[in-house]
């Protein structure tokens, strides 16, 4: 009867303080790290490369899902992952202000949790590499990281004598797209099945709310998207921006049908009537008109002239139709908020907030990163800054579904029924 070796392998006897070791999915590779992390032969023990880079001595070690890349946490307040085969650093996550004791990898997450003044856990989209949320709870350093089986739950072990579960399910629901630049601006189909995005890439983005599935990636404009706006039987989207046209699209095909010419200093909003048979688009103080359109040919049927009572710089941020076509309410960046009669170009009195629109935007507000229920002050979600809407018009909902897009260019949509 056969037994096992008593004495095993040595790989090497002076790597001085070895913090940590990890093996690669397959069992090909052994990763170490004391001062730097050391690649080694998983079978033979053979030393293989190291991956250089660390300002400080590295405490943790870990392989990614697909064996190709390693990711490391060290003293020097970083993490970092690597390509193995390139002996590369493909980025260096920033943030903890401590030093970083533990890593963990699951599929979709990076785990890494520091200490010092820094007690906290730190979610990273394992392609992206975008910080997803900060975990707070431990007091002292955390020391050992590890994700359940199914990735759903995290469980820290801290120098503060506790043993915490962390629930992650719900920091990889959101459905994330990614523009180059800031996103401008945000809306709903009138169904809440597809989400419109605008960026200052010059792009307009056409998705799947249930899917995070882009449909089209719109590339026509050639300057910033300021506005965006579906029909109300979501077979076109109205997209316009600095370039002073407005750009209709077949929502199915993804091809342009109308260019409509009229604006000469740039277009801030854009909104289709109730009924579909008017487009609405305002500009800024450059061009301080509203302009009223046919739908369906694109003829300019009004022009209304603004006044933006002196102010050196205002832009219109809203622009919608009241439910029955006939009044239109705009507000710009200064707060400057009216209710105009469409036929009369008339300005009314009262506010927009019985509108179906407006009441649909009332159901949440955001402060200091909070999703918070306006019914009664719930606190529903907290959204990192990295996530955070650029401005009020990059933000939107409809029902229970908030959409957000944030000034580095990625778009989150968060399903607030699981709250």
């Amino acid at each position: 009867m056969g037994s096992a070796s008593s004495r095993g392998r040595t790989i090497k006897e002076d790597l001085g303080c070895t913090n940590a070791v990890a093996y690669s999915p397959d069992g090909s590779l052994v990763a170490t790290c004391d001062w730097q992390v050391k690649i080694w032969d998983g079978h033979n023990g053979e030393f293989i490369k190291e991956l250089a880079g660390h300002a400080d001595d590295v405490k943790d070690v870990a392989f990614m899902r697909d064996g190709k890349r390693v990711v490391s946490g060290s003293s020097d307040q970083t993490v970092r992952v690597w390509d193995v085969d390139a002996e590369t650093c493909l980025k260096v996550l920033q943030g903890h202000t401590g030093r970083v004791f533990s890593v963990a990898v699951s599929d979709k997450l990076i785990a890494s949790g520091s200490g010092d003044s820094d007690p906290t856990i730190r979610l990273w989209d394992t392609n992206s590499y975008a910080l997803l949320t900060i975990l707070k709870g431990h007091n002292s350093w955390v020391l050992s990281l590890a994700f359940s089986p199914d990735a759903g739950q995290l469980v820290s072990a801290s120098d503060d004598g506790t043993v915490r579960l962390w629930d992650v399910s719900q920091q990889v629901e959101g459905k994330t797209i990614g523009h180059e630049f800031a996103v401008t601006c945000v809306t709903f189909s009138t169904d809440g099945v597809l989400v419109a995005t605008g960026s200052d890439d010059k792009t307009v983005a056409i998705w799947e709310t249930q899917t995070g599935k882009v449909l089209h990636m719109l590339q026509d404009h050639t300057d910033r998207v300021c506005g965006v706006a579906f029909s109300p039987d979501r077979k076109r989207l109205a997209s316009a921006g600095w370039n002073s046209k407005i750009l209709i699209w077949d929502v199915d095909s993804g091809e342009l049908t109308m260019t409509l010419f009229g604006h000469t200093k740039g277009i801030e909003a854009v909104a289709y009537s109730p009924d579909g048979k008017w487009l609405a688009s305002g500009g800024n103080t450059l061009e301080p008109i509203i302009r009223i359109w046919d739908a369906s040919n694109g003829t300019i049927q009004k022009t209304i002239d603004v006044d933006f009572e002196g102010a050196p710089i205002d832009v219109i941020e809203t622009l919608e139709f009241s439910p029955d076509n006939l009044k239109l309410h705009t507000k710009t960046i200064n707060s400057l908020e009216r209710i105009w009669e469409v036929s009369t170009d008339d300005i009314l009195d009262g506010t927009a907030d019985g509108w179906e629109l407006a009441s649909a935007r009332a159901a949440f507000r955001e402060e200091d990163g909070w999703i918070i229920s306006k019914k009664d002050n719930t606190k529903l979600c907290w959204i990192v800054g990295s996530k955070r809407a650029d401005t009020t018009r990059s933000a939107a909902c409809h029902g229970a579904y908030y959409a957000v897009g944030a000034g580095s260019g990625q778009f989150t949509i968060f399903d607030l029924n699981e709250f």
